[in-house]
């Protein structure tokens, strides 16, 4: 399709040497060569000799436009002289993330593809986030690219970008494009939301210690648990297993 509507006027005046005279009435037909165009047939003339018509149905490249007038009352049928006009197509542009959502500090890795009906599109584009979007081109101003985004080169249709530095949370992003020969200039399309999320944080647990003997410590979950194993507690059962045994055998010896 058409990147934007193409409109066409025609002017039917008489000219006797002085002031030209509109003519008002009788019909124009826009020719492109020399077909019709769809729905700029048989336009009617208004009182001031005017004759509008509007259409985006004109294929893409180098189009030769003519008016053809009926003729009314007096005035014979003519055509005017031609004129060019030329028609841009309106390109699919389309932004992929590498990843969605990613970690703060992350490097991303933007693909834009850029494609249409005709030839595979050239030029460049660039990435923008939300606090500007294509606004800034259309008033004159640079808009704020991110990373590497700005003004890469297409090849076979593609340009890749990268950006670590994305706000916490979602941003919008936004990409212009130049524009060829062939298809029309973009500014603020394929709006897409990166979501860019809180770096985790790592806690070490550092086993708690007992002073002197030789207990040993054992941790759980998140919270240091000392369990202390008194290896002397051993001892003194032994000796009192011990001592009770000889007190058994003195009283049977007895």
């Amino acid at each position: 399709r058409s990147a934007t509507t193409s409109r066409f006027t025609a002017t039917i005046t008489w000219d006797d040497g002085g002031t030209p005279t509109p003519v008002g009435g009788g019909t124009v037909s826009f020719l492109n060569g020399v077909s019709p165009i769809t729905g700029c047939e048989d336009v009617a003339v208004d009182g001031s000799g005017h004759a509008a018509c509007a259409t985006n149905a004109l294929p893409a490249g180098t189009n030769t436009i003519n008016a053809s007038f009926s003729g009314y009352d007096i005035y014979d049928a003519t055509t005017s002289s031609p004129i060019e006009q030329h028609v841009l197509l309106v390109p699919t542009i389309t932004l992929t993330p590498s990843a969605n959502p990613i970690t703060e500090g992350d490097t991303l890795t933007l693909t834009v593809t850029i494609t249409g009906t005709g030839p595979t599109p050239t030029g460049t584009v660039s990435v923008a986030e939300n606090r500007c979007r294509g606004r800034c081109r259309s008033a004159g101003r640079t808009p704020p690219s991110i990373g590497t985004c700005t003004d890469v080169a297409l090849v076979s249709g593609t340009a890749t970008c990268t950006v670590s530095t994305l706000p916490l949370g979602e941003t919008a992003l936004y990409v212009d494009y130049s524009g060829d020969a062939t298809y029309a200039a973009r500014l603020g399309e394929a709006q897409y939301t990166q979501t860019v999320t809180v770096a985790p944080t790592t806690t070490t647990v550092t086993p708690a210690t007992t002073a002197g003997g030789t207990g040993r410590t054992a941790t759980t979950g998140a919270d240091s648990i000392p369990i202390t194993l008194v290896g002397f507690g051993l001892a003194v059962l032994g000796g009192l297993f011990m001592v009770g045994a000889r007190l058994m055998r003195k009283r049977r010896a007895a």
